[in-house]
């Protein structure tokens, strides 16, 4: 478990990030070897089916884990994660809530279950748990991140990009004195260019970290998506199909990509990934 944990909480490039995952799967094999009940193993295994796009395979795992320990919160909250991802979105709430249930000192769960908030449009109650997060786990730079997203689609630009940052910081991604320098850019862009200063801007730092092995081609193509740039973004979603992007399983419910949802190529993609149209 700690190989799957530490992959999606560490900064890692995409050549660690698949090696990581390599890790965790011949973990998880080999634990199950040695105990086929092993429900950490279960769970970990059905992280790795998702990596490869079986999504079926992977929820009969989790139903595996959580049948030999219906108290083992971390299958609850990864199950639901899948379950958000392939659109069952009230089953999704059931399966964190019951995980918050059995655990709600995790910041992992109380982190989930202000996504699946947010996923049912429960703007109000995602920001407020992801608030919440952050005075219970200051250090914690996910919360940051979600909020700087939900900031951005409210057009609270500068709360946006100031929560990213802090984010940013404590994944070591950007330094303090980066940052500075980054909040500064954006200030600028905001005051000459508004909102596609802000999305231009944001594609020039998602680029930069898509060239530094740390970024994701979806995030490049979400900023592409905000700019109407619609044929640069289906060119970057199909570079991170090609990737085998592990954020493109996300794809059905990523808001970046809400004004190109309609279209049949977003479509084609959703049925080439596996998940629902």
């Amino acid at each position: 478990m700690a190989y799957e944990v530490y992959s999606d909480n560490a900064p890692l490039n995409r050549q660690e990030d698949s090696e990581i995952r390599l890790k965790a799967k011949a973990a998880a094999l080999k634990a199950l070897e040695l105990d086929n009940n092993l429900v950490e193993a279960y769970a970990v295994l059905a992280e790795t089916k998702i990596d490869n796009w079986d999504f079926s395979g992977a929820e009969n795992d989790y139903k595996r884990a959580i049948e030999l320990n219906p108290n083992f919160a971390t299958a609850h909250q990864w199950y639901s994660e899948l379950l958000e991802r392939l659109g069952r979105y009230d089953e999704a709430l059931f399966e964190i809530k019951r995980a918050y249930e059995l655990d709600p000192f995790s910041r992992a769960v109380n982190l989930n279950l202000g996504l699946r908030y947010w996923t049912l449009r429960r703007n109000d109650e995602a920001m407020a748990q992801f608030k919440k997060l952050i005075e219970t786990e200051p250090t914690h730079p996910l919360p940051y991140s979600f909020l700087a997203i939900m900031c951005a689609e409210k057009g609270m630009y500068e709360e946006s990009i100031e929560l990213r940052c802090k984010g940013e910081v404590l994944l070591n991604i950007e330094t303090a004195e980066s940052c500075e320098q980054k909040i500064a850019d954006f200030r600028q862009v905001l005051k000459t260019r508004g909102a596609t200063g802000f999305w231009g801007k944001t594609l020039e730092y998602d680029l930069k970290y898509y060239e530094r092995g740390i970024g994701s081609a979806v995030a490049v193509a979400g900023n592409y998506a905000q700019l109407g740039e619609k044929e640069r973004a289906f060119e970057w979603l199909e570079k991170a199909f090609a990737e085998h992007d592990n954020a493109i399983t996300y794809l059905k419910i990523d808001t970046a990509f809400d004004n190109v949802k309609s279209d049949p190529r977003f479509q084609d993609l959703l049925r080439r990934i596996g998940l629902p149209q």
